[in-house]
């Protein structure tokens, strides 16, 4: 033994007591001892020595090895008493033995002294960690149950052979809806969709292997019949003695919902970039088809076949222009004037509009209660009404239904607006359109700001309007947002800044178209455009020098900086950009006027070239009217 015995011996007869002793002794046993022969003197050394084995004789006057036995397993049952007494028959012996005492020894046997207390203390020891194993176990589980219980992450059991729940934690109950009754009656295929269950049968094989899974972006069903997403850690464990998992559910939900907005802003942003880039090239094309026709139509007869002929191509032309002029408004990268509209004028014309061109089945319902202003282009506004109500009437055509149109003010706070992550705090108009028509899958609701993206018949539309929305409330400082399903109808909900500003008559007026006689060095690196352009500014009684390159245009200015009245130049060329060469220029001549044609860039607007000291800054295609109004703006 690792260190002395506290052994308390009760015993009348004090030789008795130093036969015990003896007996310890050559037992080799480390110990030390008290000794007592009355139950008040038992009972104080119990309490002050704390003895570790008690060693009592059977038969003594006033109190016995019985009493003493009851005593000890009354108040400290962990020490082990052994009785030790030369008068005692097999009977006594089994009764006290039955009745808590570790062994008994015979004092005519004292050999077995020795061997009795090493059992004893033994088992005393064994008892103990037996003890303290349950005391460990019990605050496990307690500690386990109240994890369980108050675990911000949703934790199942299943049975892997059966698939049946087991035990659910009230965050995963809230998590799908049910309570933990409704759940153990359930199993995996009732809280799964039927496409992702082969998945997830996967998982259970290598559980069952014994592996640990990680399964992510999993789809789970809620008892409403929605469905959440989920990251799912989950290893085997016995449970009752049959193979079980334990998983761990995290609700990603938002986080997907975020990520797929992320996605989906990064996708219309490449897709503005390349629709920018398709403009411009389409724009110079236009350039040429408008401007030849324009020039064609000045030599045809009118009423021929010829003449009518090119008006249908410049009618196709003004169909190109506009096309082009919804990509650019997509992309966000328009040249918009913007000021202080009130919106509830814009939608009370438009819904009027609205109602006699869409079929008599489909009533309309408006609430239109804002009377707040937002910083805006009015006809941009109006478009956005005119094509979400198009697009709502579409989806109603065959069966009926209803519109319903909403404007009102929202005062958008930090915590109202944690459903729409992508709005500051502030006021906001909210213009929601609502209808009961067919709704959209998921997959068509992702794919409905891309262009040309339509769910129409060939001949039905270009699948531009509603990219054309998106790059409006965009461009406005807006945003929107899409809920629809199969049967449910669709709803657009669109939020856009309010402002204090009050409105202002517009005081616009028409320009006068004029001619003129001044010489005009036009520059652009396209041969066809320049031909046409040359034609087209001579048709209005201006002298025209061409070059192709723009430091063949400096050089031929550098010469004769006089000579020329006014530079109309192309932005796009090798060598030398149109505002690059028009800076040059003024170098030489300071007073020289300049215009800027583009059909687009993302260098340069109206703004950053009248910086520069550009006089005018004009979008292609040009139109005869818009060009010789331009001219003559500049040169006066």
């Amino acid at each position: 033994m690792d260190k002395k015995l506290r052994i308390l011996i009760l015993e009348d007869v004090p030789t008795d007591a130093e036969l015990i002793e003896r007996e310890l002794q050559k037992a080799k046993i480390a110990f030390t001892s008290r000794w007592v022969d009355n139950r008040d003197a038992f009972l104080k050394e119990l309490e002050d020595f704390s003895p570790d084995i008690v060693l009592s004789d059977y038969s003594m006057p006033h109190f016995n090895g019985m009493e003493a036995l009851e005593l000890v397993k009354k108040r400290f049952p962990s020490i082990p008493l052994i009785i030790v007494t030369g008068s005692m028959n097999e009977e006594t012996a089994v009764e006290c033995l039955k009745n808590g005492a570790a062994d008994y020894v015979i004092k005519e046997n004292m050999t077995r002294l020795g061997q009795a207390i090493d059992g004893a203390i033994k088992k005393k020891r064994i008892k103990q960690e037996k003890k303290w194993a349950i005391e460990a176990l019990k605050e496990s589980e307690e500690k386990y149950r109240t994890l369980f219980q108050v675990a911000p992450e949703g934790i199942l059991s299943a049975d892997i052979k059966t698939k049946k729940l087991l035990h659910a934690n009230p965050a995963f109950s809230e998590m799908l809806g049910y309570t933990e009754e409704e759940l153990i009656q359930l199993d995996i295929s009732n809280i799964h969709p039927k496409e992702d269950l082969d998945r997830v049968f996967l998982e259970f094989e290598a559980q069952a292997r014994g592996e640990k899974t990680l399964a992510q972006n999993i789809p789970c069903l809620r008892k409403d019949g929605t469905t959440i997403y989920t990251d799912i850690v989950t290893a085997p464990i016995l449970i009752g003695g049959r193979n079980c998992n334990l998983s761990f559910f995290r609700d990603i939900t938002e986080r997907k919902k975020l990520e797929t907005r992320f996605v989906q802003a990064q996708k219309m942003e490449t897709i503005g970039t390349l629709a920018g880039g398709i403009a411009h090239d389409f724009n110079n094309i236009l350039t040429s088809v408008i401007g030849f026709s324009e020039l064609a139509l000045n030599d045809a007869k009118k009423g021929s076949q010829q003449y009518e002929n090119l008006q249908e191509v410049l009618i196709a032309g003004g169909r190109a222009v506009d096309l082009v002029k919804q990509i650019l408004t997509f992309s966000r990268q328009t040249d918009q004037k913007k000021k202080p509209v009130q919106v509830k004028c814009i939608l009370e014309e438009a819904l009027k509009l609205i109602r006699s061109s869409i079929p008599t089945t489909i009533k309309i319902k408006q609430n239109i209660q804002s009377d707040e202003l937002v910083m805006g282009d009015s006809n941009h506004i109006h478009q956005v009404l005119i094509n979400l109500c198009a697009n709502a009437a579409h989806a109603m055509e065959d069966t009926g239904g209803v519109l319903t149109v909403d404007l009102l003010d929202m005062e958008f706070n930090s915590n109202f607006i944690s459903n729409y992550p992508d709005l500051p705090p502030g006021r906001y108009l909210n213009l929601t359109v609502t209808d009961t028509g067919c709704g959209m899958t998921p997959d068509v609701l992702d794919k409905i700001f891309d262009p040309f993206f339509t769910t129409k018949q060939k001949g039905e539309g270009t699948g531009m309007a509603l990219s054309v929305v998106h790059g409006i409330v965009r461009s406005h400082g807006g945003h929107i947002y899409t809920h629809s399903e199969p049967g449910q109808g669709s709803t657009f909900n669109i939020f856009l800044p309010a402002i204090y500003k009050q409105l202002k008559p517009d005081d616009s007026v028409d320009k006068p178209v004029l001619t003129g006689t001044e010489r005009i060095l036009l520059v652009d690196d396209e041969p066809v455009i320049v031909n046409m352009s040359k034609q087209l500014i001579e048709s209005l009684g201006y002298d025209v020098v061409t070059r192709t390159s723009s430091i063949e245009a400096l050089e031929f200015f550098r010469r004769q900086p006089e000579s020329v009245d006014l530079v109309i130049t192309d932005m796009t060329m090798p060598n030398m950009t149109g505002d690059e060469l028009a800076v040059e220029l003024m170098k030489i001549r300071p007073d020289i006027p300049v215009i800027l044609c583009t059909g687009f860039s993302t260098r340069i607007d109206e703004q950053k070239s009248k910086a520069k000291g550009i006089r005018a800054f004009v979008l292609k295609p040009i139109i005869k009217q818009k060009l010789s109004e331009t001219i003559r703006e500049v040169l006066e």
